[in-house]
């Protein structure tokens, strides 16, 4: 388990910070199996009481990542939640005798969070740390020496990493540096970790994660630069910046915030984000004998590229013979006229199949994002849809399709696809597939349409595929039997 490193009072800071300095130098060549043994300069972790000076009255609750989605968290982990109005929490290097938060040329610098984000609009800018640029009289008005925030872009949270060079006059726009990353994660989504790393004086050591992986990004403002960033004694502000304001201030809650003097390796940062995905909510006992059911999920599901924090309850179910969807039911209104579904809702099908022993192949095919579990494990994954509501995007290969057996069905247009296996010992398993309808398309949205969503098998020892079935129904995935 990663250390949680509390701030208590100045003493624990002064010790920590005799350690800082050797930590530091042995960050950059750790690997994973170091995650444990890396130190950070200073860390808010929200468990225990915290130095600095609220704004406002602070929520903190148990509301962090917590097991057994995030195992490496503590049972009632903490965090502290930011309004987006009147919460923040400021640091002064007074508070931290010992520890030198100011960085310079030459020095590198990681800052990583978790961060659960309730709402961000596009084209808003908000903080999760940074220090300087707080409209503090006794300071230059743009003395941002570091900061980590959150970029609002295409309906995501995306990384944002910002500085300020020395010059003659800190006012204006002027020598600001901006890096963004490309992609990021959906607002409501539940709990991220987030980090970036940077060696000021090296325009291209910069470094971006999401969720322990590694995201690419540009310098959108001022360009990529070599030269020394602005450092003062000025405040260092948790959860908002630029003195504050409805666009710089965080909504939603922090957890694990730290600033590293070193770069975090990337097997480090990975590790980081250890996460088990709760199955979905479906008890075998209430499922139909031989056949499957379909439930119809269309509340707390978030209008973004992501699955819901926890998975949603169905709104109307009915019942199929086999894992092969192609459209589901009209929605009815209470009048007696046909409504619309909202845009997005989940579709998942689960039954109880009894499969024969051996080392089966599964396909799973869907348009949109889709996953697969077996006895609550998940096994199978497609990804969200790409792509423009132009109609420009690419067109996938025909000779990348799967091409899995003799009368083996070509995907179709549009659908996504993936193979996998799993392992019987010839006993009856839960099997659960679940689809995201729609979603976002840039400022649009795709079409609401279930796509050819199947989950096929091919038994141990067979080449050809049938529709992964409950019951007696059979049916050959081929080209003819589909139609």
């Amino acid at each position: 388990m990663i250390p949680r490193w509390l701030l208590l009072t100045p003493l624990a800071f002064a010790l920590s910070s005799v350690h800082a300095a050797n930590d530091a130098l042995n960050d950059s060549q750790a690997g994973a199996s170091d995650a444990a043994n890396i130190k950070p300069l200073v860390k808010w972790s929200f468990d225990e009481p915290v130095l600095g000076k609220w704004s406002g009255k602070p929520k903190i609750e148990a509301q962090g990542p917590q097991q057994p989605m995030f195992p490496n968290m503590p049972k009632g982990n903490k965090a502290a939640f930011f309004s987006g109005k009147d919460s923040a929490l400021t640091v002064k290097e007074s508070d931290l005798p010992g520890v030198d938060l100011r960085f310079k040329k030459g020095d590198s610098i990681t800052l990583e969070a978790w961060v659960n984000v309730d709402d961000l609009k596009d084209g808003r800018y908000v903080y999760l740390i940074g220090k300087g640029r707080n409209k503090n009289k006794d300071f230059a008005a743009e003395n941002q020496n570091y900061a980590l925030r959150l970029k609002g872009d295409g309906g995501e949270a995306r990384l944002c990493f910002l500085f300020r060079t020395e010059s003659e006059k800190l006012d204006g726009e002027k020598d600001y540096h901006r890096w963004a990353s490309d992609e990021g994660f959906a607002p409501g989504s539940g709990w991220h970790h987030v980090a970036v790393s940077f060696i000021f004086g090296k325009a291209d050591s910069i470094n971006g994660h999401v969720d322990g992986k590694p995201v690419k990004g540009k310098w959108d403002m001022g360009g990529k630069s070599d030269k020394a960033p602005v450092n003062d004694a000025d405040d260092l502000v948790i959860g908002t910046g630029n003195g504050g304001g409805a666009g710089n201030t965080l909504v939603g809650w922090l957890d694990e915030v730290a600033i590293h003097r070193a770069v975090l390796p990337d097997p480090v940062l990975a590790q980081r984000y250890q996460f088990v995905p709760p199955a979905p909510v479906v008890d075998a006992k209430t499922l139909p004998k031989g056949r499957v059911r379909i439930d119809i999920c269309e509340e707390g599901i978030p209008e973004k590229k992501a699955w819901p924090a926890f998975p949603p309850k169905a709104s109307e179910s009915y019942e199929e013979d086999v894992f092969g969807i192609f459209d589901v039911p009209h929605k009815y209104v209470d009048t007696g006229v046909r409504g619309d579904r909202p845009n997005p809702y989940v579709l998942r099908a689960a039954a109880n199949v009894k499969l024969p022993a051996g080392k089966h192949r599964l396909l799973l095919r869907a348009r949109s994002a889709a996953r697969v579990y077996v006895d609550g494990k998940q096994i199978l994954t497609l990804p969200f849809m790409t792509g423009d509501s132009g109609g420009h995007g690419e067109v996938k290969e025909q000779a990348k399709f799967l091409d899995l057996g003799p009368d083996f069905r070509f995907a179709p247009p549009g659908t996504q696809e993936i193979a996998g296996e799993v392992v019987s010992k010839g006993k009856e398993h839960l099997i659960v597939i679940e689809q995201m309808i729609g979603g976002p398309l840039g400022k649009s949205k795709h079409r609401p349409e279930t796509g050819e969503m199947v989950l096929a098998i091919s038994k141990q020892g067979r080449e050809s595929w049938e529709l992964l079935s409950p019951g007696t129904r059979k049916v050959p995935y081929t080209d003819a039997a589909w139609a």
